[in-house]
């Protein structure tokens, strides 16, 4: 019984995994070759995505036994590359959430001396703080 419960678990895991790879294909295929195809064939193009399909699930392969080799928790190095990317913007884009003052202050220049002509949008109702 305990090997009936483990085909399902693996069954289910590679369904999701080959579909994933699928979609991925798929979107790669109609976002970004899609100029390239488009005076070829159907089954040509069929070919093309399932070539596709082919590459990224020989490149997640790869990068699995790649990340056998890791010393250390292979979430923490992941959460550390995406906010070593994303970290700035997140913050930036909170801090304009928190303080909607920020950007007013910074499109007229009270925020820090400078020299220069003024900015040209003086028309615009300032913000407030309510």
């Amino acid at each position: 019984m305990a090997g009936l419960y483990m085909a399902i678990i693996f069954g289910s895991s590679l369904s999701t995994f080959s579909s994933g790879i699928n979609a991925l294909a798929a979107n790669t295929v109609e976002d970004i070759l899609k100029p390239s195809l488009r005076r070829v064939k159907e089954s040509t193009a069929t070919l093309v995505t399932r070539l596709v399909v082919f590459v990224f699930g020989i490149a997640i392969t790869g990068l699995a036994y790649g990340a056998k080799t890791l010393k250390g928790p292979v979430t923490q190095m992941g959460f550390s590359v995406i906010w070593g990317l994303w970290g700035a913007r997140c913050g930036s884009i909170f801090s304009r959430g928190v303080c909607p003052m920020e950007q007013q202050i910074w499109r007229h220049g009270r925020g820090y001396r400078r020299s220069g002509p003024e900015p040209v949008a003086r028309h615009r109702k300032p913000m407030s703080w309510k």
